[in-house]
């Protein structure tokens, strides 16, 4: 299957691309069929040969994504070249926020946590049964832990 795709050229720090067509099992920086046109980024240039391109298109060569954008908007329209649209990523911070809660929202938790600690009974289940016995009749002798008995004898 042949491909239509970028093979950079130039300097470190001065990228500029030749647009080649090559089988599309060739490295990026083999040898290529054809050269169909050039790119340079920096200067935003492009140079399409545009019966070239249409030529190796009808024949059934499958634009990359980057050249489908450059020929789409250079004008160039074929039923192979599709644009690809892609949704930005979201930034991290949004993804850190979403996932630690706001202080707003840690406070509230923390102060819905104590609501239920001060509702909830205190002491032991001993502790709480002797109170409501007194509750019942203040009177009465709280009976001694079985423990107890056995320390007086």
């Amino acid at each position: 299957m042949l491909k239509i795709r970028l093979t950079r050229v130039g300097k470190k720090h001065q990228p500029s691309y030749r647009m080649v067509v090559t089988p599309k099992e060739n490295p990026v920086q083999g040898q290529y069929l054809d050269l169909v046109g050039t790119y340079n980024p920096i200067k935003a240039e492009v140079k399409i040969n545009q019966e070239k391109v249409l030529e190796w298109l009808n024949k059934g060569a499958q634009p990359s994504d980057r050249i489908s954008r450059l020929l789409t908007q250079a004008g160039i329209t074929h039923k192979l070249i599709t644009v690809k649209v892609y949704e930005p990523r979201p930034a991290k911070k949004a993804q850190e926020e979403k996932a630690a809660p706001s202080p707003a929202t840690a406070t509230t938790a923390l102060e819905s946590s104590r609501e239920v600690t001060e509702e909830a009974p205190t002491g032991d289940i001993t502790d709480a049964t002797e109170e409501a016995a007194l509750e019942e009749n203040p009177e009465a002798d709280i009976v001694p832990e079985a423990g107890a008995d056995e320390e007086n004898e």
